[in-house]
């Protein structure tokens, strides 16, 4: 039996799945042979990815790709991604003036189907020919005229992202081409694009945003994010990476209700990604009672006094999601990722400046269940988890300011360890922490139940698109499980051939560090091959 023999729906369903792999597969398969050629437009869901690759000038081809695919579309929804050829338009001046926009041949066609557009993904060499294209195709005058023609609703559009390749900085003309409404738009991706048309415009429908820019590149401003954020009360996910310039002090005497100082309400996120160099700065604005992820990359965490400035905004943040307020429906923080932030515990000495902020916060965040911490000494952590909580916490279960309820006794209930901070937790994860932390036989001792992870440095991981929330799956036993060691890390495991050895002696290690043979450390633990010693123990030749 011939793959031609099999039933049409059949065929249509297998035309489907080709079109994951390569989006002209529809095209494709309709040379194959009459039947492919039949089978495959008489299915509209094959067509509904379209790719163009799109010119400046008249395009013949790409009109008629366009032309072709929403003609086999039926009534279903196209997903468009368009790859825009560099336009002649310069790049390299900032200030712009008479300079027409570029045109591109296939946005008459695409304008004509915006009701059958649900996602639209933009990738250009400069902001200048991307911004000209979709302002082309969600032209809002022609838009008001195709209406009144053809009687239906446009702009369905619910997925947009723009992404910008080109290395120059965006221009200042190309920053005021105007950016059509878009009132269904659900997600917006923005990667080294401007933001200052956000603050403009009202996204009510708007859940999920994320914008990412250069550090290189000039940093975006504080009020203009803020502004970002009041235009947005429907967010459920938020991420912003890139440098941001604090402009605040021109407003810092605004005190009153409305304002551009005032708390921003967003009563529906529940996952926040930060990483840009003024994390104090926008978690302290913030009203969010019913975040359960919050991801901070500090790119001023090494800064003195930065660690005490986070843990007291953190501390804000957390007594704001345990006020009473009619949206609120979630039990608490419940995954949390440091990258680059100092944690301290408290200093017991006479004149230390160090609180016990930190461990404020850790004893408050009872639903906590994963917890990530990278590029930082990860031993102040491990003594405050693995430390009795203070008397003065909130009673296992309870949440302050707010009457008990089903998800509060779930709580108690689930609770792993109730007598230390976050007694919810079930993944720890440490990612290049400079080695393994002195205390951490006592942590495995104290909290056997937490499934503790060493992970390799990775760039990839540090952004929200790769969290390491999603690198493993809790345990949920109350079994210890092995540690995972790095090959290549100190306190791990040697590898197969240790170089190493041949040039150093551990029982030259100096004494009293953690590592010497008269350390408190348990024998079972495998000794690091290296160390600060590896050159200053060595015995001097005669």
């Amino acid at each position: 039996m011939t793959i031609e023999r099999l039933p049409p729906e059949l065929l249509g369903e297998i035309f489907k799945e080709c079109t994951l792999l390569n989006p002209d597969a529809p095209y494709v398969l309709s040379l194959v042979s009459r039947t492919f050629h039949s089978v495959v437009r008489s299915t509209p869901a094959a067509w509904k990815k379209l790719q163009l690759r799109v010119y400046e000038g008249e395009d013949p081809k790409a009109r008629q790709k366009a032309a072709l695919w929403f003609s086999m579309l039926g009534t279903c929804m196209a997903d468009v991604t368009v790859d825009i050829n560099p336009s002649s338009t310069p790049l390299s001046d900032f200030f712009l003036k008479d300079v027409a926009p570029p045109k591109f041949g296939a946005t008459d066609v695409l304008r004509r189907y915006t009701h059958r557009i649900e996602s639209l993904s933009v990738e250009a060499a400069s902001e200048c020919d991307a911004r000209s294209f979709v302002n082309a195709v969600y032209d809002e005058y022609e838009a008001v005229q195709h209406t009144r023609r053809q009687k239906h609703a446009t702009f369905a559009l619910t997925s947009l992202s723009i992404e910008i390749s080109s290395t120059a900085p965006p221009t200042q003309w190309a920053s005021s081409i105007p950016v059509p409404h878009l009132p269904n738009l659900r997600n917006l991706k923005l990667l080294n694009h401007s933001i200052a048309f956000l603050a403009s415009r009202r996204f009510d429908q708007l859940h999920h945003l994320s914008i990412t820019r250069p550090i290189r590149f000039v940093p975006f401003s504080l009020l203009t994010v803020f502004g970002i954020l009041r235009s947005a009360p429907r967010l459920q996910t938020l991420s912003i990476e890139s440098r941001i310039l604090d402009d605040t002090a021109s407003v810092s005497g605004v005190d009153h209700p409305g304002g551009s100082l005032s708390l921003i309400h967003l009563p529906f996120l529940t996952s926040l990604s930060l990483r840009t160099n003024l994390v104090p700065s926008i978690l302290s604005l913030l009203l969010l009672p019913n975040l359960s992820k919050l991801h901070v990359d500090d790119l001023n965490g090494r800064r003195v006094g930065r660690s005490r400035e986070t843990a007291s905004v953190l501390r804000q943040v957390l007594v704001r999601m345990e006020l009473p307020n009619e949206h609120r429906t979630s039990t608490g923080l419940k995954q949390l990722e440091l990258v680059g932030v100092e944690v301290y515990a408290k200093d017991q000495r006479a004149g230390s400046e160090r609180d016990d902020a930190w461990e404020w916060c850790f004893n408050r965040m009872r639903a906590l269940e994963r917890l990530s911490v990278a590029k930082v000494d990860s031993a102040p952590v491990l003594d405050i988890l693995s430390t009795l909580a203070c008397p003065s916490s909130p009673p296992p279960g309870s949440i302050p300011f707010a009457s008990p309820s089903s998800s509060s006794k779930r709580l108690e209930d689930d609770m792993h360890d109730p007598d230390y901070p976050c007694p919810n937790l079930r993944s720890l994860t440490l990612k290049d922490t400079y080695g393994t932390p002195w205390n951490f036989d006592s942590f495995r001792n104290a909290r056997p139940s937490v499934q503790l992870t060493f992970e390799e440095p990775d760039v990839s991981a540090f952004s929200p698109s790769g969290s390491v929330f999603n690198s493993y799956a809790p345990s949920r036993s109350g079994t210890p499980v092995p540690l995972s060691r790095s090959p290549s890390r100190g306190g791990v495991s040697p590898p197969p051939i240790d170089f190493l050895s041949l040039y150093t002696d551990l029982q030259h290690s100096p004494a009293g560090s953690p590592w010497s043979p008269k350390s408190s450390r348990s024998s079972g633990s495998p000794l690091p091959r290296f160390g600060p010693w590896l050159v200053l123990a060595q015995k001097p030749e005669n």
